[in-house]
């Protein structure tokens, strides 16, 4: 459950090596490459916690998904259709805002459905029950 379908069954997203591990090497040299999913989760989990309160926000949720996400890239084709440098970039950013709007509003139907006690937060038990329940 995670972006225009945000899936928390799309385990490449949440037990992506290389997205974990580029967090983990700010901190410490540890070697992920025997890591299980259940480990690599709980780092993914861990280092997205920004505030280190246990639990993820839609915020810290938003930050984990569109840092993952490529930028938004404009077809050769688009750029000509709009000509001027200032159109281009009005179309990016408008896209790019787009994009993020939905992302959110994705996020906001996860949260209402994985966010067991509806307090606003996701806790690690809620994190796993709700991979767990996509396996």
């Amino acid at each position: 459950m995670l972006h225009a379908g945000i899936r928390f069954n799309q385990h490449h997203f949440i037990y992506n090596y290389s997205h974990i591990e580029e967090h983990l090497l700010e901190k410490a040299n540890i070697d992920l490459e025997d890591a299980s999913n259940k480990e690599l989760g709980f780092f993914f989990f861990t280092e997205h916690d920004y505030n280190n309160d246990n639990k993820l926000d839609g915020l810290e949720l938003f930050k984990a998904v569109t840092h993952y996400m490529e930028p938004y890239t404009i077809s050769t084709k688009k750029k000509r259709e709009l000509g001027s440098p200032e159109k281009i970039a009005a179309h990016v950013k408008e896209a790019t805002h787009n994009r993020n709007d939905d992302t959110a509003e994705e996020l906001d139907k996860v949260l209402i459905k994985v966010d067991l006690n509806q307090d606003g937060y996701l806790t690690y038990p809620e994190y796993v029950a709700a991979l767990k329940m996509t396996q």
